[in-house]
């Protein structure tokens, strides 16, 4: 993992904690750092409930707090919060994982080639299949050659397009703005959602994708390629079907060039879909578990799809907020420059330039104020 972590109590130790769950306190010293960190008599609970719900960690803090023994210094009902929190993600995980075994085999059957990326992939690899990743969606790719037969293969399991109600269980109809949106920018579908008439779990949403970045983006690698690579992973408690997914290079780039977008365009700023740390955990977590992504091999993809500025400039700002230290095992530490780090896409007349570093943008609960005068 690099250069040892040394946390920024000036944030608090809050804060420290999230990071080091992000981490996967992958050494003894990280563990040991942990536990002192959840004694601290000056811990805010409340503020560190906050920002992992934010962040979507809870429940990856939670199983470190279970892992370490630490969960019986939780204050009784925040304890019971968080145990709770876990409880739910692991019944919710059951059920997208019979929900993605149920896709891939409607598209295998109709000859469809098609993988699962993020979370329905990353939870029983990298997150050891114990509740603790996130599951908003299920997020599935495949070649724009086959984009009008998803609403009938999916159909006739019982999705429709729609968008949910979190505060109802239901699905409502995608607004007329919507549709706008996913015509100007057709590398994904609007998404699909279907009613489980499960109180704990009502919606099942699926979100289907097209590129590896967007539409018009200056960036691009053929899905072809991607393709090429595709493997198979066991899905837990389903014995009859496995997940296709990208090679590891594959998958840790689309990871990566998601992260760079919804970082880098200042639009999605103020629509609270810009980055957090559970997408910063992703890229740490799958980082540590393929070591093949640490040679000159991997660079050498970097060039030759003339992706490296997005790519290290998602590793670099990863590297300075959580002592990471993938752009010095790239050899790629030239690879970009301060200006272009401290760069936004922007949207009309925003600014394109944003201050500070990416530890006190994600801790930051007004990201706006960070943006440089225009």
């Amino acid at each position: 993992m690099g250069q040892a972590y040394v946390p920024d109590l000036q944030l608090g130790p809050e804060w420290a904690l999230l990071e080091l769950s992000c981490r996967g306190l992958a050494t003894p010293e990280e563990r040991q750092l942990f536990e002192q960190l959840v004694k601290m008599p000056m811990l805010n609970w409340g503020e560190l409930l906050e920002q992992a719900i934010r962040h979507k960690t809870l429940r990856l803090l939670t199983y470190h707090l279970e892992q370490t023994d630490m969960i019986e210094e939780v204050p009784r009902y925040i304890k019971h919060t968080m145990i709770n929190a876990m409880r739910l993600g692991l019944y919710e995980i059951e059920i997208y994982r019979r929900e993605a075994a149920r896709i891939v085999t409607a598209f295998a059957e109709a000859s469809i080639p098609i993988v699962a990326t993020k979370g329905i992939a990353f939870e029983s690899t990298i997150y050891h299949g114990s509740g603790a990743r996130y599951m908003g969606d299920l997020d599935f790719m495949l070649k724009h050659d086959y984009k009008d037969r998803i609403v009938e293969i999916m159909g006739g399991l019982g999705y429709a397009e729609g968008r949910r109600d979190w505060a109802k269980g239901r699905a409502l109809p995608v607004t007329r703005k919507e549709k706008l949106i996913y015509q100007m920018s057709p590398d994904h579908l609007p998404k699909l959602i279907k009613l489980n008439n499960d109180r704990f779990v009502p919606t099942t949403v699926v979100d289907f994708a097209f590129s590896m970045t967007w539409t018009n983006s200056e960036y691009e690698i053929p899905l072809d390629d991607a393709f090429q690579t595709r493997a198979y992973q066991p899905i837990p408690q389903i014995d009859d079907v496995q997940l296709p997914v990208f090679g590891p290079s594959y998958h840790f780039l689309f990871t990566i060039l998601h992260f760079f977008r919804e970082a880098w365009f200042v639009r999605l700023w103020s629509t609270n879909a810009d980055v957090n740390l559970i997408k910063c955990a992703d890229i740490i977590l799958f980082w540590q578990r393929h070591p093949e992504l640490h040679t000159q091999a991997f660079a050498d993809l970097l060039r030759s799809y003339n992706i490296v500025q997005p790519v290290i400039w998602v590793l670099a700002h990863i590297d300075r907020a959580f002592g990471t230290d993938m752009v010095e095992v790239l050899a790629m530490q030239d690879a970009v420059s301060e200006d272009w780090l401290s760069s936004l896409k922007p949207s009309g007349t925003t600014a394109d330039r944003w201050r500070g570093t990416m530890r006190e943008r994600l801790r930051s609960k007004n990201r706006l104020e960070l943006l440089a005068d225009a």
